[in-house]
């Protein structure tokens, strides 16, 4: 008897780059889809809160159906839907909270359950580090004041 593949749809919008993956067995990620906006910050010097919410509201529909593309899945393929719900900016926090909350509602697909659970953890522990290594601002600047201080 084989064993059905987990999939999670996992959703990422802690600072100011927003990203959608699909992972399977909490191991392999088959998709990644990364919204940057470093762009629209520079000329301010650094993530400006309200503009990283407008942004994450702009794209996160849109990377979605992009993650669940490069992926070759549908819904009917996700088994359970995870999110970043802290640290971070908390008006930033809530546009990914919101799409997980609003795409479970919609298909039916929980944001956790018993049999999914280790899996999302990985998911999250898995998009946490993602964020480190593609974020200039947020995290950057915390791990430099640590330790140069």
């Amino acid at each position: 008897m084989t064993k059905k593949d987990v999939r999670i749809l996992a959703f990422e919008s802690s600072c100011d780059e927003t990203s959608t993956a699909v992972i399977k067995n909490g191991r392999e990620i088959e998709s990644l889809i990364v919204a940057t906006q470093i762009k629209s910050h520079q000329r301010f010097g650094g993530v400006v809160p309200e503009v990283a919410s407008r942004h994450h509201i702009e794209v996160i529909t849109q990377i979605t159906k992009e993650a669940l593309a490069e992926a070759n899945t549908t819904w009917d393929d996700i088994d359970a839907i995870a999110v970043t719900y802290g640290p971070g900016l908390v008006g930033a926090l809530l546009i990914g909270v919101s799409a997980a909350k609003a795409a479970s509602m919609a298909t039916g697909i929980p944001l956790h359950n018993n049999k999914v659970i280790k899996i999302i953890v990985q998911a999250i522990i898995l998009l946490f580090f993602i964020d480190i290594f593609t974020s200039n601002t947020c995290l950057n600047g915390l791990f430099k004041r640590s330790y140069t201080e």
